[in-house]
């Protein structure tokens, strides 16, 4: 069973060196052998007319995983986004699958979720190895953006795979759950 939890409201790494972590949906676990700050990456996804939406990972689209998030085999990354620009983002991964979602509807992360959550940890989102992620990124105003920028920060964990699932572990999302119909 998990004895830490994700989602803190402070930013602090999810599990410490000799901890377990359990990738879900797959159940693999993994025990944690290095970790290290993300400090501070910034991306422009570039303009954005009024109300269009860019997606990334499309032609001529910065992709979220292939360079700059993509971790290599048997990496976590634990991440944290704040938006720098007047735009709203849906989260992906894998990247058909909507992330925040319920029957109905898919949650947007946009500037006012700083006012409700200082900390971000409603933006928080896990990228194990080069697992797909990806964003659509809109604009909202009614006014052409002439950037798109995200901060992204977080922390990175070398991972060495465990053959079974241990008694004591933290459990990570790092794509959308699916339920059985």
């Amino acid at each position: 069973m998990s004895e830490r939890y994700i989602f803190k409201k402070e930013f602090e790494p999810i599990a410490l060196v000799g901890e377990n972590i359990l990738i879900l949906p797959d159940n693999r676990a993994f025990k944690v052998v290095y970790i290290e700050q993300l400090p501070i990456y910034v991306k422009d996804f570039g303009p954005i007319a009024a109300g269009s939406e860019i997606v990334t990972g499309e032609a001529g689209v910065p992709d979220l995983v292939k360079g700059f998030l993509e971790m290599p085999k048997n990496e976590l990354a634990q991440i944290r986004f704040k938006l720098l620009d007047d735009i709203e983002v849906r989260v992906f991964q894998p990247r058909r699958a909507g992330r925040f979602t319920t029957n109905a509807v898919q949650f947007v992360i946009d500037k006012r979720i700083e006012e409700i959550d200082p900390t971000l940890k409603l933006t928080e989102i896990f990228q194990f190895e080069d697992r797909s992620l990806a964003f659509i990124i809109r604009n909202p105003t009614n006014y052409n953006l002439s950037s798109s920028r995200i901060l992204f920060m977080g922390y990175r964990y070398v991972l060495k795979e465990l053959s079974q699932i241990p008694e004591k572990y933290v459990a990570v999302p790092v794509g959308a759950y699916v339920a059985e119909k």
